[in-house]
């Protein structure tokens, strides 16, 4: 629903429903039947769930409606950054770029809409199993379709209350016009997260058949269980059900971490073995929708800053919406990680068949005309500081320096032929920086092309050792959050490196799991919610040397999103449904 006001879905929109479910059907079954072969004028509201085809399809559905959450750009802002790891890029939504948001910020309006839209096709899904006679629906898959079901409502739930604190809270589909409304303590929530879990894990399937990839399994539930755990942390109960739940998906022998992140993330290699749980796109058109987005959002406008770099697909298209802060750039040790080198890119080489630039040589002293041909390396941000003589060696390579540098670097006076640096001195800046290429999507027909077709990662095996190891160090064992930590850093070393990647029990602290968890799944919608569990978020968003945006008007408060304005303005009973504290209506 897009509200809470909500009418009882019409004819249209189950016969539209009834399309986007075929089609994901055929998605996940590999089908290749046209849709119009299914009768869609015998479609109606009181049958379209009482059949195994319509059910199925209903089921379908649900995995449809996560592709609202993984991937659009507004989640990209409220589950990632602006925050320690991320500044906003020269594209971003202004209230994030400059962190004014408000109960009109569309992006978390949308949020709001799509989790609401989507719980309440859940809890219709879920009626009818539970109060439906439906033709040839044995009670073995009735059961499979309903942990199904409830894990994903679950799942949205578990997006709905971390963003706005006591949501509004219904298992049952909306009928009519509702008006009224009251907020659920979010606690009472979160156990019904846990319990519809916990059904979840005890009734998915372990594995599907090749042509059902990509629905939830028990492992997938079991990850999501070790998170929620450490999430409510009530007692070392929960604790130790987070560091079990997380015991059976490793030790379950069906998930192994790929050799790096380079194999990881290859498009070739999107259904491997360190994969729980994703979000499946099409490389057909009419079965993707909007798309698979992210490859959007950390690509910088390198076409911007040198005459012989052109927008090519290679290099993606630059919506310029988040870039890493120089604070997430220092977490990597690039000298033993291998990390920094597989998920970003911090060179681009010509791409015009030829072109050339008037630049002043500093090893000639004197001005030339610079030839480059296509394929030379053009610009090139370098991981670490580096000096006067690093930078000349480069020349004539555009190097983009820490935007912080500028402070020390006056473009007018010290850059030649005026003064020391190079004449090849640049700065990074919210225009270009490295970019994150995790989601990079090179196989869309042309560069200008945003439907991306590759799957979205949600649950991958390396979080699941790190959720282990900080449950084990809350439970004070250093020893045990230490061995897990140390599965994730070894993939990550550079060859021969492994040991020295290696950390010992003493090294293990909050702040540490915090990097790692950066370090490993920056950029995968994770680091709010990382920020909020462990209670660093006030601490990291007020800092700053980190972000000096966000810092001076980050305030307490901000840790929930406020309700939208438009779904206060519908509620007759406004002093039962208040707004989050310190926002204005």
């Amino acid at each position: 629903m897009q509200s809470i006001a909500v009418k009882r879905l019409s004819m249209k929109k189950h016969l539209r429903m009834a399309l986007a479910c075929m089609a994901l059907a055929m998605l996940v079954t590999s089908c290749k039947k046209y849709l119009e072969e299914t009768p869609y004028n015998s479609i109606t509201p009181g049958n379209l769930y009482n059949t195994k085809e319509g059910i199925t399809n209903g089921i379908n559905g649900l995995y449809a409606k996560l592709r609202a959450i993984y991937a659009p750009e507004n989640m990209f802002y409220l589950c990632e950054g602006p925050s320690d790891l991320w500044l906003a890029g020269v594209g971003a939504a202004p209230a994030f770029l400059q962190w004014n948001i408000d109960a009109n910020t569309n992006d978390i309006r949308q949020l709001w809409n799509s989790s609401y839209e989507s719980i309440n096709q859940a809890n219709s899904v879920i009626d009818a199993l539970e109060n439906v006679e439906i033709t040839n629906l044995d009670d073995s898959l009735k059961n499979r379709y309903l942990a199904e079901a409830r894990f994903i409502r679950a799942h949205f739930y578990y997006h709905v209350v971390q963003q706005y604190g006591d949501p509004y809270f219904t298992t049952t589909p909306a009928e009519g016009v509702q008006t009224t409304a009251t907020r659920t303590p979010a606690a009472q929530v979160w156990q019904f997260v846990i319990d519809e879990l916990e059904f979840a894990a005890a009734n998915l399937p372990e594995q599907y058949d090749a042509a059902e990839y990509g629905h939830a399994t028990k492992y997938a539930a079991l990850h999501h269980l070790a998170r929620v755990y450490l999430t409510v942390k009530r007692d070392n109960n929960d604790l130790q059900k987070a560091r079990a739940a997380a015991d059976q998906v490793i030790n379950s022998g069906r998930y192994s971490l790929m050799p790096s992140h380079a194999d990881l993330f290859r498009l070739s290699n999107e259904r491997n073995s360190e994969v729980l749980f994703s979000v499946l796109y099409s490389k057909t058109p009419e079965l993707n929708g909007n798309g698979n987005e992210s490859h959007l959002f950390f690509t910088c406008a390198y076409s911007e800053e040198h005459p012989g770099v052109q927008r090519v697909t290679e290099y993606g298209r630059p919506y310029s919406r988040l870039r890493p802060s120089w604070y997430y750039q220092n977490l990597f040790n690039g000298d033993i990680d291998q990390r920094w080198d597989d998920d970003f890119r911090t060179s681009w080489n010509i791409t015009v068949d030829e072109t050339t630039t008037d630049m002043y040589n500093p090893n000639t002293n004197a001005a030339e005309t610079v030839a480059w041909k296509k394929g030379q390396r053009a610009m090139f941000i370098p991981k670490t500081l580096i000096d006067i003589d690093s930078v000349k060696a480069l020349w004539p390579v555009y190097v983009f320096l820490p935007d912080s540098m500028r402070n020390e670097i006056n473009p007018e006076t010290d850059i030649q032929p005026n003064g020391p640096w190079p004449s090849n001195t640049r700065f990074q800046n919210p225009k270009l920086f490295a970019n994150l290429i995790k989601f990079q999507d090179q196989e869309r027909p042309d560069v200008n092309t945003t439907q991306g077709s590759r799957d979205y990662f949600i649950f991958r095996l390396a979080d699941t050792y790190l959720l282990a190891g900080e449950a084990a160090f809350l439970l004070g064992d250093p020893s045990a959050a230490a061995g897990y930590i140390n599965k994730v850093r070894e993939r990550a070393a550079k060859e021969g490196s492994q040991g020295a990647m290696d950390i010992t029990p003493e090294q293990v602290s909050i702040n540490f799991i915090l990097d790692e968890r950066a370090r490993e799944l920056g950029g995968e919608m994770f680091r709010w919610y990382d920020l909020l569990r462990t209670g660093k978020l006030m601490e990291q968003m007020t800092n700053p040397n980190i972000n000096p945006v966000v810092a001076p008007k980050f305030k307490d408060y901000m840790k929930l999103r406020p309700i939208p304005r438009d779904q206060l303005t519908r509620m007759s009973n406004p002093a039962d449904f208040p707004q989050n504290p310190g926002y204005g209506n």
